[in-house]
């Protein structure tokens, strides 16, 4: 891979980890399909209504994890790396695709503005 090429990863990998850790919709996702409470990182800065208030935040902080994912997805196809890392990738993108379609029925269907 070239330097530019490896920037790319580097950039794609920042878009998909920043949100997680910030906050976490992967793992919040699973915690409570485990009937856990997992509290996101984000609660320290701001308040957890925060959100709520405001869906299009949300919204886009799962966009730019998806495009980061999404991004990580087509490297590794098209450098030929891993079968087993291309089949996670894409796990994670479609739980990811399904918790922002989730979230978008339950934030319009209560009509927020």
């Amino acid at each position: 891979m070239t330097k530019t090429q490896k920037i790319w990863l580097w950039v794609s990998v920042a878009m998909f980890v920043v949100p997680e850790v910030l906050c976490s919709f992967l793992l919040s996702s699973f915690a409570n399909l485990l009937g856990r409470e997992l509290s996101p990182l984000y609660t320290i800065f701001i308040k957890q209504q925060f959100f709520t208030d405001h869906p299009m935040y949300l919204f886009l902080l799962l966009a730019i994890e998806i495009a980061g994912l999404l991004i990580l997805l087509i490297i590794n196809i098209r450098y030929r790396k891993s079968v087993i890392i291309s089949i996670l990738l894409s796990i994670l993108l479609l739980w990811l695709l399904f918790v922002l379609y989730i979230g978008y029925v339950v934030a319009f269907s209560m009509s927020f503005p």
